[in-house]
């Protein structure tokens, strides 16, 4: 059982520091909008994954295989991150220049949060292959499995709570011209991923 606890606590320590849309987002939140908001988007995050989790645990074969094997949904995924990138570069630089603390509703970077992680589709293929290994290794005993998953998730979620902190207090070391130039790092990565994903759907055969 230890052994198992220390897998899945050095798991959610990388998942936590991979960089992608939610690494990037959840840092832009909580530099602008507070540890609050941040933590309502990590919230939304850790749902979609407990979500996308469950629907590789317990969806069919043919169900993950259609959803996983599809070139459309890489492109639609792919394109609405871009198109959130392209908005968010616009409306982030002029706002940068007016007015430092965004407000947004809880309710809002919770589905923020859900939504950027569940458009990802790279990261319900990710459970599904965790699922495999983890099962193959535990004999899909459902106690350990569960075990696993929820030291991982909540491994993940307390070192995003770390990275919120941080994040927040460097707030005051940064000014308007910091300020444009992270607006214009996170469109660039948002962006790229979503062209990443368009271009695996495209290249999917």
């Amino acid at each position: 059982m230890v052994e198992l606890i220390i897998a899945a606590v050095i798991l959610g320590i990388t998942l936590s520091f991979m960089v992608g849309p939610v690494f990037v987002l959840l840092i832009e939140t909580s530099i602008y909008s507070g540890a609050a908001k941040a933590l309502a988007f990590n919230s939304g995050v850790l749902l979609s994954d407990i979500f996308l989790i469950a629907l590789a645990s317990y969806g069919s074969e043919q169900l993950l295989s259609d959803i996983t094997g599809n070139n459309y949904i890489y492109v639609a995924g792919g394109a609405i991150i871009f198109f959130y990138a392209v908005l968010s570069f616009l409306k982030k630089r002029k706002i940068a220049v007016q007015k430092i603390e965004i407000q947004s509703s809880y309710s809002k970077n919770i589905l923020k949060g859900f939504l950027i992680n569940f458009m990802n589709v790279g990261v319900l293929a990710y459970w599904m292959t965790s699922i495999v290994l983890v099962g193959n290794r535990y004999d899909y005993q459902s106690e350990k499995m569960l075990m696993y998953f929820s030291v991982t998730l909540g491994t993940y979620f307390s070192v995003d709570l770390i990275k919120i902190i941080f994040a927040r207090k460097m707030r005051k070391y940064l000014d308007h011209s910091h300020m444009k130039k992270l607006n214009t790092i996170v469109s660039i990565v948002l962006g790229i991923f979503g062209i990443s994903l368009i271009l695996k759907g495209l290249l999917l055969k």
